[in-house]
């Protein structure tokens, strides 16, 4: 019976994934505005529920939850075979990412940095990857993409006598951002401008960037994969006696969301569905406290 259960929830799972991708494909074309890209999907679903376990020869309710999903979008066929993309700030009509035949949808299209002995870019310099002694639109090359190779789900449930906590988290890996806000932040020709002082990031003397912003740089193509624990709650179930045997109960809860996000991305918030973080809003954490009464 458990067996038939999980594979139940697994079919369920694997709907759900298809129609998602089905929707992302559909709002893909329609943003886009052409219906001769065609999007070729695939992905999988796994999820795995169990429950019942002892703690410390207490008896406890642990019910634990994860699901883990993979899969992306891809291009199998355009009319032109290659349409730009995911318009970067501070780039006159310049595009970062592309769909081309091949590739996965919202892949990043730029030039290959090339670096010095201490591993800063060289302003201005990137590889001629087609060796023809000229630096241009044709040394351009797909580097990594928005969508995550990975994606994972986590939830548990822990009972012990009056207390209930309760967490869940998620996970991208292998998914990719072009960080706008350094590229367009990084430029310290614009730092003293018609009298006044612009803002700059903090990695601009890094870089020291003077000429022109580097807006089509693989260096501002960063991973991007996180950890976040979405949400903790506690709650505690007062002893309402022989109420209780009428399906009476009175909770006391608290919560806690967007608690923490792990990740070695340095902008505001690695979770980006576009790829491109340049106009990102921070997400807030929230705290609840409240109470639950049952009749």
């Amino acid at each position: 019976m458990v067996e038939a259960q999980e594979e139940a929830e697994t079919t369920q799972i694997d709907s759900i994934n298809t129609t998602v991708l089905k929707i992302y494909e559909l709002l893909d074309d329609v943003a886009h505005g052409s219906s001769t890209l065609k999007v070729k999907v695939e992905g999988y679903g796994l999820t795995k529920a169990g429950g019942g376990s002892s703690l410390g020869g207490v008896s406890a309710l642990n019910n634990l939850g994860n699901s883990f999903g993979s899969g992306g979008a891809g291009v199998s066929s355009s009319s032109s075979g290659l349409s730009n993309t995911g318009v970067n700030s501070g780039g006159v009509g310049g595009t970062c990412q592309v769909h081309q035949t091949g590739q996965p949808t919202h892949s990043f299209y730029v030039y290959q940095q090339i670096y010095d002995e201490n591993g800063r870019p060289i302003e201005g310099l990137y590889v001629d990857r087609n060796n023809d002694g000229v630096v241009n639109e044709s040394d351009k090359y797909v580097y990594k993409k928005a969508a995550p190779d990975v994606t994972i789900g986590f939830n548990t449930q822990l009972s012990w006598k009056a207390l209930t906590l309760a967490v869940s988290a998620h996970a991208n890996i292998g998914n990719y951002v072009y960080d706008n806000i350094s590229s367009n932040g990084e430029l310290l020709t614009d730092l003293w401008t018609n009298n006044f002082t612009n803002n700059r990031v903090v990695t601009a003397p890094q870089t020291n960037f003077r000429a022109s912003g580097q807006y089509l740089s693989d260096y501002y193509v960063r991973n991007a994969s996180f950890l976040k624990l979405d949400n903790i709650t506690l709650s505690y179930r007062f002893d309402l006696g022989k109420a209780a045997d009428r399906g009476l109960s009175l909770d006391l809860f608290g919560t806690v969301s967007n608690v923490a996000t792990i990740t070695g991305y340095k902008g505001i918030d690695p979770e980006i569905f576009s790829g491109i973080d340049n106009n990102m809003y921070p997400r807030p954490r929230t705290y609840i406290l409240g109470v639950k009464f049952n009749f």
